[in-house]
């Protein structure tokens, strides 16, 4: 989830991304700049010292602690924060943008077995006025994602007659869990937890069936 820089066009956006494309992506070229007035260049293969930065030790390997490894890995590490290709986003564009509101969405929890069949992905997006927005994710056959995600509601998280006050601070989202048993999310806010539904199907009784 990425939110607006000071200045810029207030908004927010959620992107997804595949962990095969980031985890070769890792395993590729490191980056480095050799002088502040050069540009950033790919580090040749035979420079990358062993074992591989990036790598965790293994019990029963030749470092089975991160105490053991060597300087130069590292003074590597500490010097090479970039890799050299950047990670795509699930179809090259985000999921969900919500530009020019009046509240940021800071927090996000995903339901991948939402529905009667359990077959559904619905996203829910706290925002800074402590409000959940719910949308129902629309992948195509070949699993890319488009934009043609369906906003399904806006949920009222905050709830004042639990909590302490009702102001900007108070209605600050601290985190958001799913809790799949009892089908709701648990919002918390600096004086209060309140739990919500992840369905309202009760007001939509038209087409409960």
């Amino acid at each position: 989830m990425m939110q607006d820089p000071v200045g810029s066009i207030p908004g927010s956006a959620v992107c997804a991304f595949d962990m095969e494309q980031l985890a070769a992506v890792f395993d590729g070229r490191f980056k480095e700049q050799k002088s502040p007035e050069s540009i950033w260049t790919p580090v040749p293969d035979e420079l990358i010292p062993k074992p591989r930065p990036g790598g965790c030790a293994v019990q029963g390997s030749k470092f089975n602690s991160s105490n053991s490894f060597p300087d130069e890995m590292l003074n590597f590490v500490k010097t090479h924060p970039l890799m050299d290709e950047a990670v795509p986003s699930l179809g090259q564009r985000p999921w969900i943008v919500r530009t020019m509101v009046r509240y940021q969405l800071n927090k996000i929890v995903v339901d991948t077995e939402a529905g009667p069949y359990r077959n559904r992905t619905i996203l829910f997006l706290g925002s800074s006025r402590g409000t959940i927005l719910k949308f129902l994710i629309m992948p195509n056959q070949d699993n890319t994602v488009t934009s043609s995600n369906i906003f399904l509601e806006e949920l009222e998280g905050f709830n004042p007659d639990r909590c302490a006050e009702d102001s900007v601070q108070a209605r600050q989202l601290l985190s958001l869990t799913l809790d799949r048993a009892s089908h709701t999310l648990l919002l918390a806010f600096p004086s209060c937890v309140v739990r919500v539904p992840v369905a309202r199907c009760q007001l939509y009784s038209r087409c409960m069936k």
